[in-house]
């Protein structure tokens, strides 16, 4: 075996002595400060000698200049470079690489080795400067980049734990200054007439997370996310369901987005802090324990108990605000065919603002009353037949200045009705004359001689068609 090594290193020599070029392996380097991966690079060497030896006990197998600079080149056959040699040449500075003639067979020709030493055989740099440089530029970057980064997690440590501390800090506050003392609960009549006002206003673990009091968010939850289902197809769970109050920013700004492990962590500090997801949670199960909801999925949805006289309500509301609806373009129309001078200026708006001489109220929110609003629909329908002419005469006025549309209205029917007593008198008195002619035709006839009266037959005819006898 050693002496096939010592062939091929032979070989390997005798191969630079035929031909200077030779194919040097990619390394690592530096361009403008950069790493870059350099590609490997054919290159002309100028054969210096066979071997070299110094102080340093260095013994290349070839030592070459290539590119300007001195070049060792090791032929290795089974012996490889250990480190130690690999120091050694790193003290002494000059770029060294490694051919690996390993893999050729033994019994190659003197061609395929030279083709394998110069080219193809693989091969590596046991030193280059460049290399070195560009490594120390990578350690200290990386050196660099952990310091940084160390940096970096303990100021993003530190920021956490501020945090921490601020939420709990401003929970508390939260409670010892409860939000919205004077409030109105949203949709409050509807909740009372379902009866679920009752299920409003629970202090749940996290409610002073929240920019209004429990009743105020937890009649939207019942109201907006349960029966009106703002939330579409979304599952009625906490998170959807905090996400929708976020949105009607009713969820103070101390408390936005809190995550489970800032949470935990806030807990820790103050065990009555939850965050508004979990105040909704909370909610939802004590909903859930009264039968107020019923799982569905991985949701929840509002009994039927609840929600079926819930939705029969809302379809009469809708169809009452329909009726309003239609009243008050009514009474657009009604205020476009009075005569400007009449109607001195007076809109529809100027209208619903007057007050209602019956109940009090403006004409708006008479409207909106389940005992006044039919009587006022009424009225601005009967005042619509009337100006339209097929509807009797309106007594009052209905908050419009029809006073004169009446007037003439009552004078039209007046005249109206002349005209059919007149038409009527002439039917009368037509009938009349007709029933005097009869009566004179009648007459007459009765003093006519008897032999008038007497009917003329027709003659008799046979069978056969001829006359056969006479009248009678």
């Amino acid at each position: 075996m050693a002496l096939v090594e010592t062939v091929l290193h032979l070989l390997a020599k005798e191969a630079f002595r035929s031909n200077p070029k030779l194919i040097l392996p990619e390394r690592l380097g530096l361009d403008n400060k950069r790493l870059v991966m350099k590609p490997s690079l054919e290159v002309e060497t100028e054969f210096l000698r066979l071997e070299y030896n110094d102080s340093k006990t260095i013994i290349p197998d070839l030592y070459v200049r290539a590119l300007g600079y001195d070049l060792f080149v090791e032929v290795a056959v089974t012996h490889f470079a250990d480190s130690a040699k690999i120091q050694r040449l790193r003290e002494h500075k000059i770029p060294a690489d490694e051919i690996d003639l390993s893999k050729p067979p033994r019994d190659s020709l003197r061609v395929a080795i030279n083709e394998a030493v110069l080219k193809t055989a693989t091969r590596r740099w046991l030193y280059h400067p460049g290399i070195e440089a560009a490594r120390a530029k990578q350690d200290a970057d990386e050196l660099k980049w952990q310091q940084g980064r160390g940096r970096r997690e303990a100021a993003a440590t530190a920021k956490y734990r501020s945090w921490v501390e601020q939420t709990a800090a401003a929970y508390r506050q939260a409670l010892a200054n409860p939000v919205g003392r004077d409030f109105v609960v949203p949709r409050e009549v509807e909740l009372q007439a379902i009866g679920l006002a009752k299920f409003v206003g629970r202090d749940v673990p996290g409610f002073a997370c929240f920019s209004e009091p429990p009743a105020v968010w937890q009649a939207i939850i019942l109201a907006e996310v349960f029966h009106d289902r703002c939330l579409g197809n979304a599952q009625c769970k906490a998170v959807p369901i905090v996400n929708h109050l976020e949105k009607r920013r009713l969820i103070q700004k101390a408390f936005l987005r809190v995550s489970s492990e800032v949470a935990d962590d806030v807990t820790a500090i103050d065990a009555r802090f939850a965050p508004a997801w979990k105040a909704v949670d909370n909610y939802l199960k004590y909903l859930l324990g009264e039968g107020v909801l019923i799982p569905q999925g991985f949701g929840f949805i509002l009994a039927p108990a609840f929600a079926k006289p819930w939705n029969e309500r809302t379809l009469a509301a809708n169809q009452r605000t329909t009726l309003i609806q239609e009243t008050v373009q009514r009474v657009g129309w009604i205020l476009g065919k009075l005569p400007e001078d009449e109607r001195a200026g007076t809109t529809v708006e100027q209208w619903l603002q007057s007050i209602h001489q019956e109940s009090g109220l403006t004409y708006d929110r008479a409207l909106r009353s389940e005992v006044e609003a039919p009587k006022i629909i009424g009225e601005i329908e009967t005042i619509v037949q009337m100006l339209e002419g097929n509807g009797p005469l309106f007594y009052g006025s209905a908050g419009l200045p029809i006073g004169n549309a009446i007037s003439r209205r009552k004078a039209k029917m007046e005249e109206q009705a002349e005209v059919r007593r007149q038409r009527q008198l002439l039917e009368t008195s037509r009938l009349r004359h007709s029933r005097r002619s009869v009566l004179d035709g009648n007459l007459l006839f009765r003093n006519l001689p008897y032999f008038m009266k007497i009917e003329r037959r027709p003659t008799r005819r046979c069978l056969r068609g001829h006359a056969c006898g006479r009248a009678e």
